[in-house]
């Protein structure tokens, strides 16, 4: 089977080194899981981005036609998933520049037994309407999953105003109305709150967004990889 880590990023945290903070951390432990897992950086044409000559070659994606701001995020997850599904992969952690991640908790991590894997916002891991895995800490889906999304309209199904951008609603909203049944895993390993607590030595956390409650900076990636990595207990 084929893995793949989709990161939605942008033009502006290419050149911030919000993009390089992931290359230099958690990202460098992906050689123990090569050539069956990979990552890409996935950027949408703007921010300084106007072709793949402006990306890395070895790791960035440039997706035409799709707008690079943060308030076409779904359009951009939605292209991205659309590459992952032409490049054959079998599941796609979906996450973001402000998520770290602990990628051999998050390789043990049964996710390849369900379509939809992740910390779910509904107080039910049933496949219903609006139930859907925050984005933040990112979120696995099978691609009997991600091949109903393809296609799916993102305008004019919900609420216009935020649709666009809230893009782990979206795939919530997209998949809870789906014609098959899928299976879903809450995984509460998977936090949302990571700038108050990221995975550890001496907690079992597989994953952290970074960014709430507090503001993220690209200090919080490295310092949350050192601690780890310097822990004493």
């Amino acid at each position: 089977m084929k893995f793949l880590i989709a990161i939605s990023s942008c033009g502006d945290f290419e050149a911030n080194g919000n993009n390089q903070a992931l290359r230099d951390t958690w990202l460098k432990d992906l050689a123990r899981y090569r050539p069956t897992v990979d990552y890409k950086f996935f950027f949408g044409e703007g921010q300084g981005i106007g072709s793949s000559k402006d990306l890395s070659p070895s790791d960035g994606i440039l997706l035409p036609g799709v707008p690079d701001g943060y308030g076409h995020l779904t359009y951009k997850t939605q292209a991205s998933l659309r590459w992952a599904h032409a490049e054959g992969y079998d599941f796609v952690f979906r996450c973001f520049p402000d998520t770290y991640v602990r990628l051999d908790r998050l390789m043990a991590c049964p996710f390849w037994n369900y379509d939809y894997y992740g910390d779910f916002r509904s107080e039910s891991t049933e496949q219903h309407h609006q139930n859907y895995a925050s984005g933040g800490p990112g979120y696995w889906l099978s691609r009997r999953a991600f091949e109903l999304l393809l296609d799916q309209p993102i305008l004019g199904i919900w609420r216009d105003t935020i649709t666009p951008y809230a893009e782990d609603l979206w795939v919530g909203n997209r998949l809870g109305i789906a014609p098959v049944k899928l299976s879903y895993f809450d995984d509460k390993r998977f936090v949302n709150k990571g700038s108050v607590y990221w995975p550890n030595p001496g907690n079992d956390a597989v994953t952290a967004h970074m960014s709430c409650p507090d503001r993220y900076h690209k200090g919080m990636m490295y310092a949350a990889h050192e601690a780890y990595n310097n822990w004493k207990s």
